[in-house]
């Protein structure tokens, strides 16, 4: 949460979102929330909004973990919280979805966990498309946003999961392409949507404590990857 107008240094406290002058240092404003931050987009807007995530309380005795369920944008160049909200998942009921991310591409809002994905309108926060999680288990891990929308789908159980990267049309969430990451990769994360470029840990053998052990770059239009070299070693990596 650390973002750079024309005007101001932004970057998340505990339960605000702080800006200070560029120039002397002195603070601008703040804007204060209802609990702590939970996440941020690293991207903003051309007019200076970004997006995060946030609980739905201060921790208390009775309550000691809100729930990160609140997903808000911040307009960096007036210092306000445009808008908030928490969305029900299509099997979970009535309670909130708890999100793990939150990215912004475009005029696309887009926030990830466990329970699912959800997209919003940047200027309205209308959802675009709400959590969902296939009756196969298949969930919307985590996004990758700026000038594109890609997203980490999640299938199969803990001990043996399968992850598939998909490009994603932002407005409606569909998948554009879709490439499925080699067996043994339990964690991937978006470096860049354009190009789609993706890091993962093949097998466990990064063995210097980054968590990367290869890089795959996708051609997002077919979901093909463009560095076969790497796909192979990736491939050698699990066997």
């Amino acid at each position: 949460g650390s973002w750079i107008t024309d005007k101001a240094y932004v970057k998340s406290g505990v339960a605000e979102i702080v800006a200070y002058d560029l120039d002397k240092g002195t603070k601008l404003w703040s804007v204060p929330l209802p609990g702590e931050v939970c996440s941020a987009s690293r991207h903003m807007s051309k007019d200076y909004k970004t997006a995060i995530v946030f609980e739905e309380t201060k921790a208390t005795k009775e309550n000691k973990y809100p729930s990160c369920n609140q997903v808000g944008v911040v307009d960096m160049a007036t210092g306000k919280l445009l808008w908030s909200k928490g969305v029900t998942s299509a099997t979970g009921g009535d309670q909130q979805v708890r999100f793990d991310e939150v990215t912004l591409s475009g005029s696309t809002v887009a926030a990830g966990g466990t329970s699912g994905g959800a997209a919003f309108k940047l200027e309205t926060g209308a959802e675009l498309w709400k959590p969902k999680v296939g009756s196969d288990g298949c969930y919307d891990r985590g996004y990758g946003g700026g000038e594109a929308l890609a997203v980490v789908r999640k299938c199969g159980t803990s001990d043996s999961p399968q992850l598939t990267v998909q490009a994603l049309n932002p407005t409606t969430g569909a998948p554009l392409s879709s490439f499925q990451m080699p067996a043994g990769v339990d964690y991937a994360s978006i470096v860049s949507t354009k190009p789609l470029v993706v890091a993962a840990d093949v097998g466990d053998t990064a063995g210097d404590g980054s968590g990367i052990s290869d890089f795959f770059s996708i051609d997002a239009a077919t979901g093909k990857p463009l560095a076969d070299d790497v796909l192979a070693r990736a491939l050698e990596n699990v066997t």
